[in-house]
């Protein structure tokens, strides 16, 4: 999912918006939509139509009320999602474990004067267009 946010950040920024409010605010809309997409939607019918392929093969004119019957079993799947994401997200993103790694190979292997090793003492800006959308997707 971070590989899809920062591919999408990118195609922001290539859209030619001259803010970065502007780029953060597109990477939102499209990050959010894409995870309303595939978590809700695809998730939802591909694990109804999976659960109940059986079902649908041997009666395809009942498709409605097999899937009916069989999507309250892919919920377990939202409650899991839903737990994961508040008990490890914010502690994921509150440890920023990624830019921390990232300045301390920079540090060893390519900083050569103080200069260098001063702008990388600056403190990580944190990506809300990579962080409200999944955070968001809990109200939905």
């Amino acid at each position: 999912m971070m590989v899809l946010a920062f591919i999408l950040l990118r195609l922001s920024i290539f859209e030619g918006t001259p803010l970065n409010t502007a780029v953060e605010a597109s990477l939102i809309h499209k990050y959010f939509l894409f995870l309303i997409v595939n978590v809700l939607l695809v998730v939802t019918f591909g694990g109804g139509i999976l659960s109940s392929l059986r079902d649908l093969v041997n009666n395809p004119s009942s498709i409605l009320a097999t899937l009916s019957k069989s999507m309250p079993t892919v919920s377990n799947f939202f409650i899991n999602y839903l737990l994961l994401q508040g008990l490890s997200g914010a502690a994921k993103e509150l440890l920023m474990i990624a830019p921390f790694v990232v300045k301390w190979i920079k540090r060893r292997a390519l900083v050569k004067t103080p200069r260098h090793l001063w702008d990388l003492k600056a403190m990580p800006t944190m990506s809300w267009g990579q962080t409200i959308p999944s955070h968001t997707l809990a109200f939905v």
